[in-house]
């Protein structure tokens, strides 16, 4: 960031950055709770398999989604620091 940034692009990366860590803590909260649920039916003696199989799709698809507003979000910037 060694060029001045007008107050528009600051503004902008700020609430990108606001919007990443959102994201961040909503995907590993539901990571955390989709775990917990995994112990919770291991200590009922719950049907284990079936929160196992549907975990995993789960977890896989919010960290894909993730991955992708990472490559977004980085792509981005590293776009707008080519361009001026």
């Amino acid at each position: 960031m060694t060029d001045q940034w007008s107050w528009s692009e600051r503004k902008t990366f700020f609430w990108q950055v606001i919007l990443l860590i959102t994201f961040y803590v909503f995907i590993f909260g539901i990571v955390i709770w989709i775990l917990r649920l995994i112990w919770l039916s291991w200590q009922l003696k719950d049907v284990f398999s079936a929160s196992i199989g549907i975990s995993i799709l789960a977890m896989a698809l919010f960290l894909f989604l993730l991955g992708v507003y990472n490559y977004v979000f980085w792509g981005i910037l590293i776009n707008r620091k080519r361009k001026g």
